[in-house]
Parts: structure tokens; sequence; C-alpha cells
């Protein structure tokens, strides 16, 4: 199930009180990874039919490949967010002060607010994503429409059971300059069990 924490009388900066879902073991072999740390013939993240290695991720970006991890590797993925390209002003008031690359290229990873909002004319299962650092909170997107249905009702119940806002954690990145001399738009990632697996994972982790 991967490594659940609960934060008991956490409270985020804008004074929410947050039941946080995480995996810090996949979070320190992303970060490891990247930092050429992980041995690469070791992780358990590998693409069984190309060898290509991106964790996180569920499904290979080379080939496609459903990426089989073993369970003691833990179950939460990558939850990808919609709408960041028309929030890229809140994404820069998320990174200010963040530490950047000489090419200005961001990688960060941030809690993450997650808010139903059953009144959303658009889609009555919508959940607002709130990245938050050092200050208020930053709206930057949506749960896509697939996944919102199962987020949203964990969402419910963790503010009706626990009295408490689910939260998770993000990895933002961007900034960097293309090849034509622009920024790269920054996008935000979610570290998230299945959506079918939502809600049970949830409840276990507030039980944790």
């Amino acid at each position: 199930m991967g490594l659940f924490q609960r934060r008991k009388e956490k409270e985020r900066p804008d004074g929410v009180d947050v039941l946080v879902l995480q995996d810090a073991l996949l979070v320190d072999r992303i970060d490891a990874f990247h930092s050429g740390e992980y041995p690469r013939d070791k992780h358990p993240d590998t693409c069984q039919r190309c060898g290509n290695i991106d964790p996180g991720f569920r499904y290979c970006r080379c080939c496609g490949e459903e990426i089989m991890r073993k369970p003691k590797y833990g179950s939460f993925w990558f939850q990808e967010v919609v709408g960041e390209e028309d929030r890229q002003e809140a994404f820069a008031h998320l990174l200010m002060g963040a530490d950047r690359d000489e090419d200005g290229g961001v990688r960060e990873w941030v809690t993450v607010v997650l808010l139903p909002e059953q009144s959303n004319t658009c889609d009555e299962n919508a959940v607002m994503v709130l990245a938050t650092r050092e200050g208020p909170a930053q709206h930057v997107g949506y749960i896509p429409r697939d996944a919102a249905p199962a987020v949203q009702r964990a969402c419910l119940q963790a503010q009706a059971t626990h009295h408490k806002v689910l939260a998770c954690e993000g990895l933002v990145q961007g900034g960097f300059q293309l090849e034509d001399g622009q920024p790269a738009s920054y996008s935000i990632r979610l570290l998230l069990p299945l959506p079918p697996n939502m809600l049970n994972q949830m409840n276990a982790a507030a039980w944790h």
C-alpha cells in the first residue's frame, strides 16, 4: 500500500487542517533517480518491454507498456492535472523564491489540497487542485474528468468522517528554456493511489 502517513493536527499556512496521503519511499525513489543516486539496474519502475525508467508513471512514456511494480514498492502513481496552461500566473506566485537551474527550470515538490467543487456547472464531480509552498495556496488546475468522481468521493468522506481536507504531494516542473528561447510552461503531477482504490486507500491512511 505504500508508506501512508497521517499528519495529526497538521495545519497548512492557510489554517486548513489536512489529511495527507503520502508515499515517502516513492518520493525518495523519484528524487534519487533524477539525481543519479538510484542504481538503474535495480529500479522497480523499469519498463519490462523496453527497459525505460520513469519512476512514478503508471505507463511507460516510451512504449506505452503498463509498469508492473511489485506491491512492496507501493501503489501510488502520478496523477495528471488539467487546466494548467490557463493558470501560469498562479504557478509563478507558487514558485516565488524556489530554487532554479541556470536555464530557469524548476523541479519542486509542493503540498496539494484537493477541494471538491460540487457547484461547478461544467462538472458536478469537479475537484480543484490547490498547491502551496510557503505562501497562500494557488489554484493550479483540476483533476481530470475520468478520475474526478473517485477523488471527490474520497475528499467528501475525509471531510465527513475525519473532519479533514484531503491533501497529497505534487511535483511542479517547468520554466526551463525551450529550443525557441521561450520558457516551458509549468505543470504539476500529483502522487495518488489509482482512482478505483482511492476511497479504501484514504481510509487506510486515516486509521494507520
